[in-house]
């Protein structure tokens, strides 16, 4: 009889965490789709928050691209003064 509460107790128990997965993994597709469908960039978490990640990336590359330098040395000063930016302070210490 131990055993087969044990059992039971164990199914019902790896049940909920399935379901609570489940919940999450559509939760972070949900928020996928809706900062897809307004434009939002693809950060999360602390990225965002630093201001690390990729969309600071491609949207620096996207500022090189399209002002269509004639020469690849313009393209490297565009890309220097873009870069020479002041960083934010993260809570006025770092």
């Amino acid at each position: 009889m131990l055993v087969e509460v044990i059992r039971l107790d164990e199914l019902y128990t790896s049940a909920q965490v399935a379901e609570k997965r489940a919940r999450h993994v559509d939760d972070v597709a949900k928020r996928a789709q809706y900062r897809k469908a307004h434009g939002l960039p693809e950060e999360q978490g602390f990225a965002s928050m630093l201001g690390l990640g990729k969309a600071k990336h491609e949207a620096l590359e996207a500022a090189v691209t399209e002002t269509a330098p004639s020469t690849e040395a313009a393209a490297v000063v565009v890309a220097e003064e873009t870069l020479e930016q002041p960083r934010k302070k993260f809570l006025g210490i770092f």
